[in-house]
């Protein structure tokens, strides 16, 4: 077992987190636009862009998703939408 025990996620800190901080100030540039996974995927140069939008949550920041729409192979998309006052 590692040293975080049963249950427990370990989160990037937002200061140390090149990636984190590219996913952040893409959301924050697209404003009310928002930005797909796949938008975040490329411009913010990460994989698995849910991932980073989880670890952006468990930091505090409040970011909607809605489903946008289904591609023609049944993916589906969603857009994320960060709520900053």
């Amino acid at each position: 077992r590692g040293s975080l025990g049963v249950g427990r996620a370990h989160f990037s800190r937002l200061e140390t987190s090149p990636p984190l901080q590219r996913v952040l100030a893409l959301l924050r540039k697209r404003g009310a636009r928002g930005a797909t996974g796949r938008d975040i995927t490329r411009e913010a140069d990460v994989v698995a862009a849910s991932t980073w939008i989880s670890n952006l949550r468990a930091l505090g920041f409040k970011i909607d998703r809605t489903a946008e729409r289904t591609t023609v192979r049944g993916a589906r998309v969603h857009r994320y939408l960060l709520r900053e006052s």
